[in-house]
């Protein structure tokens, strides 16, 4: 089984090409199965943190669950002033970085860019 990492429309222009040679070649139908590429990182940085929630899950007095503590720690983050710092670009004095305030959970339908 051969693997591609598609990252443009280049290495997916390839891949057709190769697939419809392969087809053609063998007269047969093929299996293509499309994943998008995780970083084992991030999965793992994700489990560590679902085993911590779980730890205090277990150590809590108060009855939360781990659900609890991930909404309270992890999504309660930010419920204050927040700054936003931006580097210039090289060759670049105009601002490159916007923030635009809106209410929460009610999508972006009215603002103006």
């Amino acid at each position: 089984m051969k693997v591609y990492e598609l990252k443009n429309d280049k290495d997916v222009d390839h891949l057709c090409k190769e697939l419809k040679e392969v087809i053609k070649q063998t007269e047969k139908p093929h299996l293509a199965k499309i994943e998008i590429k995780r970083s084992k990182r991030s999965i793992d940085q994700n489990s560590l943190l679902w085993l911590w929630l779980t730890c205090l899950e277990k150590d809590s007095e108060t009855g939360s669950s781990k659900q609890d503590f991930y909404d309270h720690l992890i999504m309660g983050i930010g419920g204050g002033t927040r700054i936003i710092i931006n580097d210039l670009k090289p060759n670049n004095e105009s601002s490159t970085a916007f923030a635009i305030n809106i209410k929460r959970n009610h999508g972006i339908q009215d603002v103006e860019i």
